[in-house]
């Protein structure tokens, strides 16, 4: 009566009667709440907060957290300083749950490895390709954008 009982609670909590497929689907809420809270601010959210901020009108909290919004020249450390880092950080917490599920699936090291560079590689191009834009001339490498610091430290 007892271990019924227990299977039941187990059923009810929604750990003990999902399929393999439902575990290996399984994602880290706070993780993907964190990284969509980034994403906001890198595709210009603080443009969004800010035109907000001119509509509730000029006073001095929406003045200082407008100013939180813009990158410091070295003036000190403001919110918008903090997206990058913030993004390394979530990269690197999101590695062990990537590797793991992938071991689930069997993956040898050597095809995760590959796997791995590969997408190194191409996100590095990648942040190759917009800064060659930006400065209108042909430019390998640079730590100004994630595109190219990111795979580095991945690999």
């Amino acid at each position: 009566m007892e271990k019924a009982s227990r299977e039941s609670r187990k059923g009810s909590c929604g750990m003990g009667s999902q399929s393999q497929t439902e575990k290996s689907t399984r994602r880290l809420m706070s993780l993907d709440v964190f990284r969509g809270f980034i994403m906001f601010w890198i595709v210009g959210g603080a443009a969004v907060v800010i035109r907000a901020l001119e509509l509730i009108g000029d006073n001095p909290v929406t003045k200082l957290i407008a100013q939180q919004l813009k990158h410091s020249n070295w003036q000190g450390c403001r919110f918008e300083d903090l997206i990058w880092p913030s993004f390394m950080f979530m990269v690197g917490v999101s590695l062990p749950f990537a590797f793991a599920k992938r071991a689930a699936l069997g993956q040898s090291y050597g095809r995760m490895f590959s796997h791995t560079a590969k997408r190194s590689v191409v996100l590095f191009l990648l942040g190759s390709v917009r800064a060659s834009a930006n400065a209108n001339q042909p430019y390998l490498f640079g730590l100004s954008s994630a595109r190219q610091p990111i795979p580095i430290a991945i690999l």
